[in-house]
């Protein structure tokens, strides 16, 4: 199976833009990566937790 991007450029564009942020706003990046992940796996975890008690 073959996966081919249907857009290259834009790819090159994103990646390009992530890198600029990067450097720009290293560790604020970092850390608001850092929040970020803390809470979709705290949501995560609540969610299946109400789910196994049946809210």
């Amino acid at each position: 199976m073959r996966q081919e991007s249907h857009y290259p450029i834009g790819e090159a564009v994103w990646i390009s833009a992530g890198i600029i942020m990067l450097l720009a706003f290293g560790d604020a990046l970092a850390l608001l990566a850092l929040a970020l992940t803390i809470a979709i796996m705290a949501t995560a975890w609540w969610t299946y937790r109400g789910m196994r008690h049946g809210f």
